[in-house]
């Protein structure tokens, strides 16, 4: 049988852990991360492919590198830092807030909260214990990248669109050709900072990699093809 442990056992516990978890630089990641994270999410605004719904959607590329790059013991502060700051941005009456954000529910608090946390943790987890800095060194580490990258990006949109769809948006009337572009935008932004982010986390450690480079190059040429294919006028309905 375990001794039960003291008022004095748990409060040390409480300050061990909370040295190690929240301290001064793992805040100052925080604010950087979420404040960058938030206005990439604007910049993306200004390149919807579907209005109010889908866009080149840069924060997902920031904040897979910044979850693979930075230690576990940073998580909880980037995630409570990005959280903070987009409910001063997006709750209820909040500056940025819109209709068809249909936020304040049960299911907003759920879905981005709790879900999509859990998503982004769970898939960073996956790629930083199969694989090794810098992630995207070889053929198959960077197709491994990039089918758990859209792995994690149907899941985010499942999340989201299935919460619209089922409070009741205009996304249910033409859902999985919204997931498809949703999904595909969630991969352009990846594409775009992602491997760029991780080349130069490389670059600090471990000097420059030519092998990497070569990755990055390949990862680029795909974004334009994704460009090419996003502007190309196919009708996804």
């Amino acid at each position: 049988m375990k001794p039960v442990l003291s008022a004095k056992d748990v409060t040390e516990n409480v300050v061990r852990y909370s040295r190690q978890y929240l301290t001064l630089k793992f805040l100052f990641w925080g604010a950087l991360y979420s404040t960058t994270f938030h206005g990439l999410w604007y910049l993306s605004t200004q390149l919807e492919t579907v209005v109010n719904t889908v866009s080149w959607y840069l924060p997902a590329g920031l904040r897979l590198a910044a979850f693979i790059i930075a230690p576990y013991r940073s998580w909880p502060m980037l995630i409570v830092c990005e959280k903070v700051l987009f409910y001063v941005l997006f709750s209820p009456n909040a500056a940025l807030d819109k209709d068809y954000f249909f936020s304040g529910s049960v299911g907003w608090y759920l879905v981005h909260f709790i879900a999509a946390p859990c998503v982004i943790m769970a898939g960073a987890w996956v790629i930083k214990r199969k694989f090794s800095a810098p992630y995207i060194a070889s053929v198959e580490s960077t197709i491994s990248f990039l089918i758990y990258s859209l792995i994690m990006s149907m899941s985010f949109g499942l999340l989201f669109l299935g919460r619209k769809a089922f409070e009741g948006s205009q996304v249910s009337q033409h859902f999985w050709s919204t997931l498809f572009e949703f999904t595909l935008g969630d991969i352009v932004g990846i594409l775009v900072l992602s491997p760029l982010l991780l080349l130069l986390s490389s670059t600090q450690r471990n000097g420059y990699s030519s092998g990497l480079a070569l990755s990055v190059s390949m990862w680029l040429l795909t974004l334009v093809v994704s460009h090419l294919f996003l502007t190309s006028g196919f009708d996804f309905s």
